[in-house]
C-alpha cells in the first residue's frame, strides 16, 4: 500500500501500533529518471495497450505527489529501499535487512 499523505499514514501507523502490532514502514525509492522510464515501459495489461496507457497516465500524475512526500517526510520516516540499480531479489534482500534492523 502506498501512503503519500503524511496525516493519513500517521493515522494508520498509530492505529496499528496501538493494537501492539509490530510495524516497519518500508518505501521503495528510485531516481526520478528511473521512475519515469519504468512508467513509460510498463505494460500492466499485455495485449491491451489502451488499458496499459490509462495506468501509465495515472502513474505519471503520481510522480510529483511521491516527490513531494519524499522531500517532506518519507525519506526520514520510512525505511527506504533504493530500487534504482537493484534487481528484484536484491530489493527483497534490502527490505529484509531493514526489517531485521528495527
Amino acid at each position: 500500500m502506498t501512503l503519500l499523505n503524511h496525516a493519513y499514514a500517521t493515522e494508520i501507523h498509530d492505529r496499528i501500533r496501538s493494537a501492539t502490532i509490530p510495524l516497519v514502514h518500508l518505501s521503495p525509492h528510485a531516481d526520478p529518471d528511473v521512475i519515469s522510464a519504468r512508467i513509460e515501459t510498463g505494460v500492466e495489461y499485455p495485449g491491451d495497450e489502451g488499458r496499459s496507457e490509462k495506468v501509465r497516465i495515472f502513474r505519471r500524475g503520481r510522480v510529483s505527489v511521491y516527490a513531494d512526500a519524499y522531500a517532506r517526510w518519507l525519506r526520514t520516516e520510512a525505511g527506504l529501499v533504493d530500487t534504482t540499480r537493484l534487481d528484484r531479489a536484491k530489493v527483497m534482500g534490502r527490505a529484509l535487512e531493514i526489517i531485521g534492523e528495527r
